[in-house]
């Protein structure tokens, strides 16, 4: 019996410090997000460089990479991303913030996918984030 108590107190110690660790990381901006579990590795893709205003004309499961700032999170694991054509909503989800805080005056590189809906609306999803 003593060995399951000192097995699930162990495991209790280790769950609530492994959150503390996590939740320093994320946007630290306006109505910020949740921090992250790890950064995508190499994802195995080539990555163009592009602007918010060419998101508009590139294809379906175009791989991106943008550079600006994140001014705000409208939603949990949505971001307003804006760089000097424009602004565009990026999907970001926990386990991609890779361990870095980033605030509205940070610059960062994100690696993303566009994805075009059938609606017309397109969907930028983040795979990396790096702060520059």
């Amino acid at each position: 019996m003593k060995k399951y108590t000192v097995f699930g107190i162990s495991c209790f110690v280790l769950l609530f410090s492994a959150i503390s660790v996590f939740a320093q990381e994320g946007f630290t901006g306006p109505q910020a997000g949740f921090g992250g579990l790890g950064a995508a590795q190499n994802t195995g893709y080539f990555y163009q460089p592009a602007t918010v205003a060419q998101t508009i004309t590139l294809p379906n499961n175009s791989r991106i990479i943008l550079t600006g700032n994140l001014v705000n999170s409208p939603r949990r694991t949505y971001y307003t991303f804006r760089d000097a054509t424009g602004d565009a909503i990026i999907e970001i989800e926990r386990k991609y913030w890779g361990g870095i805080s980033v605030g509205p005056n940070d610059r960062v590189q994100i690696y993303a996918k566009l994805e075009r809906k059938r609606e017309g609306r397109i969907e930028i999803e983040a795979a990396i984030i790096r702060k520059l």
